[in-house]
């Protein structure tokens, strides 16, 4: 077919050797390190110096357009206080919840496989046993827990977690679980898995106290929902007829909050201000038009804000930010510093010449781990820096805020059968869809064509 003849690339076997040496091979190096901060002392900081730096790098020095604020904010939980809710609203709410309630019970348990299928012998075996754990755990319900986890019959001393009645596996082991007192041991109960043993380590929803205090809340934040969605509506309508955020606050009990740092588009995330709030902030009516915003919904709350000072976008002055400005430049210029004197090292290493560094010592890294740590430009210099005839082959790069002069002492021979192999049909797979894509763009650009159904 058409495909296979495109796609039909020949890799010889030098070409293969030579990707995977190249690209793929272990190298084994070592570096100095040049630390521009040693050469920060020879950097001339001047007014021209810095007048030019600043000139080439204006865009460095943007500023975006910005907003400062004020606003409002409610939420169904800062009015959940505020609800008073009758002792006659929570006894209904209670025999509603007992009405609808499951008992629950935490449970722990032991069981003795006997599958109903098993012989009587082994059935009885199994009971024998479980009769006799039964004794001692009724004896020491303490050591109940240290009986589940001798048998094997579960992790966590036999513990099963809270159950509503109804749950277990078994009907006889449901009821047994739910006529236990708490802290109770249960006798031997058959299924048909085998025979069980079972303790009740507390049963829930006895706290009348606390199941009273949780229906009271349930029935404060149901109504602070109510009283929500009211007062956002009352307070979208009076900031319509009164743009005034404190008399509203005044008026609805709310306190008026400030932002004064500026805020932007792109910092928004890092002064956790939701997406919503930052897009009505620059939106054209509260930014430009400076008015207050409608109801913002946001965080499971109610946003209104408005818009206390603007910044426009613009590029700060050489004297507004003239100590920035000299950090970045004294920064830069002692990294160009630092290259040349490493490249000053690489050209005399390379002419043989006797070089006095300091050079950690060696270490096998592989090309994607240098990949992932510098520049594309520097990682070029590192991968063109191949050994020849046993001599050592370097590369000037910067890693991690240093510059390193690298020294490539040799590639670790990386082969075998099914590496080549696949290194071969990656490279005729790469070949064959780089001539494909050539042959269709021939064919669109000679053969008139028109789109249809």
């Amino acid at each position: 077919s058409l495909l296979q003849m495109l796609n039909s690339n020949v890799t010889s076997s030098a070409q293969v050797e030579r990707f995977i040496q190249t690209r793929m091979a272990e190298r084994v190096i070592r570096t100095s390190v040049f630390n521009p901060e040693n050469y920060a002392a020879q950097v001339k900081a001047g007014d021209a110096e810095l007048q030019k730096y600043y000139d080439a790098h204006k865009s460095n020095y943007a500023v975006a357009p910005g907003v400062k604020y004020e606003y409002i904010m409610v939420s169904p939980k800062d009015l959940a206080d505020k609800q008073t809710v009758s002792a006659e609203e929570v006894q209904a709410a209670l025999k509603t919840v007992a009405a609808n309630q499951k008992p629950t019970r935490h449970i722990a348990h032991i069981m003795i496989a006997a599958p109903k299928s098993a012989d009587a012998a082994t059935r009885q075996k199994a009971r024998e046993q479980a009769e006799k754990i039964a004794q001692e755990a009724k004896a020491s319900p303490d050591k109940f827990a240290e009986l589940a986890q001798d048998t094997g019959s579960a992790q966590n001393g036999g513990d099963l977690g809270a159950l509503t009645q109804g749950s277990l596996p078994a009907k006889p082991l449901d009821d047994a679980a739910f006529k236990l007192a708490q802290g109770a041991v249960s006798d031997v109960v058959e299924t048909d898995f085998g025979y069980h043993i079972v303790r009740v380590l507390e049963i829930q929803g006895n706290d009348a106290a606390a199941q009273e205090a949780r229906v009271r809340q349930e029935l404060q934040l149901k109504k602070a929902q109510q009283a929500y969605e009211k007062i956002r509506e009352e307070i979208a309508e009076f900031t319509l007829n009164t743009p005034d955020l404190k008399a509203a606050a005044q008026k609805f009990g709310l306190t008026v909050q400030q932002q004064n740092e500026w805020l932007t588009q792109a910092n928004a995330g890092s002064l956790h201000v939701p997406k919503a709030v930052a897009d009505a902030l620059f939106s054209e009516d509260v930014m430009t038009k400076k008015h207050i915003s409608e109801g913002i919904s946001a965080d499971g709350a109610t946003w209104f804000v408005r818009v206390t000072d603007t910044r426009p976008a613009g590029t700060e002055t050489l004297a507004t930010a003239r100590d920035r400005i000299r950090a970045d430049f004294v920064r830069a210029e002692s990294i160009r510093l630092a290259r040349a004197a490493a490249q000053q090292a690489q050209t005399d290493l390379q002419a043989r010449k006797a070089v006095t560094l300091a050079w950690t010592p060696e270490q096998n890294v592989l090309p994607m781990q240098m990949q992932a740590a510098l520049v594309p430009a520097d990682y070029k210099a590192f991968m063109a820096a191949v050994p020849n005839n046993g001599q050592p082959a370097y590369a000037v790069v910067e890693r991690g805020g240093m510059v390193e002069l690298v020294e490539v002492l040799k590639n670790n021979p990386l082969g075998g059968g099914q590496i080549i192999q696949a290194v071969r049909m990656q490279l005729a797979q790469l070949r064959g869809e780089t001539v494909t894509q050539a042959y269709l763009q021939y064919l669109q650009t000679t053969i008139p064509t028109k789109q249809g159904a």
